[in-house]
């Protein structure tokens, strides 16, 4: 069974700045870590998908499958410029 984040934790985890980008498997997700990362994001990847109660959730509750996903949020570090914040762009 997919390990599920609470729609609790998800809300206090926005509560604490972060901003949630996606839920996929790897190689995306250790892709797209380090991308976020290169642009000076903090990035947090969490185990499992968020259970907001919705019922579209057979993908990935299916077995053997669900365990895979993983959850991406990241968040501007403090006093670290990033590319949003270049002049340039």
């Amino acid at each position: 069974m997919t390990e599920r984040l609470t729609i609790e934790e998800h809300n206090r985890l926005l509560a604490d700045g972060w901003q949630f980008r996606f839920t996929g498997e790897e190689p995306r997700v250790g892709e797209l870590k380090e991308f976020y990362e290169d642009m000076g994001l903090e990035t947090l990847v969490l185990a499992g998908v968020i259970d907001d109660g919705s019922e579209c959730r057979q993908c990935f509750d299916l077995k053997d499958v669900g365990h895979k996903y993983k959850t991406v949020y990241t968040r501007v570090i403090p006093g670290n410029v990033n590319r949003s914040d270049d002049e340039l762009f």
